[in-house]
């Protein structure tokens, strides 16, 4: 089952997206996606990161895998956030 999923980002710059991706998706090609959607402008601007490896993502209290695939995780509403480490 490979829907498309709304995944809306929080930081604490602000949220980002909702972005609509597969759900065939694993971590590291979301983290890929996210990055070329990146803000260009405002305050997430000034924490682009550098490459996808530089973003961790957090669901129900614990980092996601890049390895793991999007489909099945259990996400709620606006409940996943992202870190960006510089």
């Amino acid at each position: 089952m490979s829907d498309e999923l709304r995944i809306r980002l929080r930081h604490t710059q602000g949220d980002i997206g909702p972005i609509e991706v597969p759900g065939s998706l694993t971590v590291l090609q979301f983290k890929e996606r996210v990055l070329s959607d990146w803000p260009r402008d405002g305050a997430l601007a000034l924490e682009t990161p550098a490459s996808p490896s530089d973003l961790k993502f957090i669901l129900s209290g614990k980092f996601l895998e890049s390895s793991q695939v999007l489909d099945g995780m259990p996400f709620a509403l606006c409940s996943q956030q992202q870190i960006t480490n510089p």
